[in-house]
């Protein structure tokens, strides 16, 4: 079985040896139509007050042989009983059925999340507990100098600084944190800890824990805007800020936005992180030199998502990320600080014009333009932005 030609969208689904799920996408993004379309438009609204909240019940509705898979597979408990919970239409049994058997099929095919306590013990001392008890994962490089606090975007980790944090460390003392949801930072189960408040209150809290007192923060894309916001919260602690590739707004896709919608999804969003030429291609796109990511780097991102926690982390940005899609972020017009403003000259995903109107209403801010980089500058020119940070901090 071959991927069609005309179809290039679906080829990163689809490898040799796959053809089964390659088959299963197509049938359940139809029956995902038809159940969404149905539900939706053309049955009445009425809770799913019929059916047992219980996992094996809802298991042996859908289908007698995934009887007791529930119990194998974390993800299933998760998502079988916040499909219950849903409690949105009342659709034919049928449908539940059929609907329920490839979303389990689907589910069962992925790649299983990491155990969480395992992370933790391999690395015990690169890790701080919060005041609730949540344990943040933090790298540590260099023993003297200026602090400063390096804090990733969506999708990334403290990985992502793996090349700039070095160069930094040779006269500073640097910290790169994991935020909610991303790296090894324990996954939290309130939605309020992914909104931008919830990663702010985190920097802030750890860099406490951390003991330092006055800190320089150094924020990339969806990190430059945590990095702005925590300031904004706690600007003593905060020395200096440079803001690289900085996003201009925040929302997520209208499906993603939709409860019932981003539940039915969930397997689908699985199956592609369960890809690692999947999710190397998309990676590759902030990339502006050839080759990058590679796909030893790729894997570490992957994998650092694929976490246990992972089904809170999805639905909590769903529920906490603003629901107005292109909202404006913080625009620090308040924050007396001085701020450094990196942008790569090839960025496709935060392009140099929307940096350029991101940043107008900030004070005084310098910006320096990296000729060679696309959205992943700390990755593609780490020396030259280290240069620029380390001599602005050592102003």
């Amino acid at each position: 079985m071959h991927c069609p030609r005309r179809c290039p969208g679906l080829r990163p689904f689809y490898s040799r040896g796959s053809s089964v799920k390659f088959v299963l996408a197509l049938t359940y993004s139809g029956a995902f139509l038809l159940t969404a379309g149905v539900g939706t438009i053309i049955i009445e609204v009425k809770p799913l007050s019929a059916l047992s909240t219980d996992d094996d019940a809802l298991m042996r509705i859908a289908s007698p042989r995934f009887a007791g898979s529930a119990h194998k597979h974390a993800s299933l408990r998760v998502f079988i009983s916040a499909f219950l919970r849903l409690q949105h239409v009342r659709l034919p049994m049928f449908l539940l059925r059929h609907s329920l058997v490839l979303l389990i099929t689907l589910l069962a095919s992925c790649q299983p999340l990491r155990p969480y306590a395992p992370i933790v013990t391999s690395k015990p001392v690169n890790f701080v507990t919060l005041t609730g008890g949540q344990r943040v994962h933090v790298e540590r490089y260099g023993h003297r100098g200026p602090a400063v606090l390096l804090i990733h975007g969506f999708c990334a980790s403290s990985y992502c600084f793996r090349h700039l944090a070095p160069e930094l460390a040779r006269d500073h003392r640097v910290f790169a944190i994991d935020l909610n949801g991303f790296g090894y930072t324990e996954r939290p189960r309130d939605p309020a800890a992914y909104d931008l408040d919830g990663q702010a209150r985190l920097v802030n809290e750890t860099t406490q824990k951390l003991g330092l007192t006055r800190v320089n923060f150094v924020g990339h894309s969806f990190g430059a805007v945590v990095a702005l916001r925590a300031a904004e919260l706690e600007p003593r602690r905060c020395d200096r800020l440079v803001l690289a590739c900085p996003a201009s707004s925040v929302g997520l896709p209208a499906l993603l936005r939709f409860t019932p919608t981003r539940y039915l999804l969930y397997p689908f969003v699985r199956m592609q992180l369960s890809s690692p030429q999947a999710f190397r291609a998309a990676a590759s796109t902030a990339f502006y030199q050839p080759g990058l990511p590679t796909l030893e780097d790729s894997e570490v991102f992957r994998n650092q998502l694929l976490v246990e926690g992972f089904p809170d982390a999805y639905h909590g940005f769903g529920r906490a990320i603003d629901p107005e899609p292109g909202k404006q972020l913080p625009a620090g017009e308040n924050l007396r600080k001085p701020i450094l403003v990196i942008a790569g000259r090839h960025d496709r995903v935060i392009p140099l014009g929307n940096v350029r109107s991101t940043t107008r209403h900030l004070h005084h801010p310098q910006l320096v333009i990296l000729e060679n980089s696309g959205h992943g500058a700390m990755e593609e020119e780490p020396r030259a932005m280290a240069r620029y940070i380390r001599r602005f901090i050592d102003r």
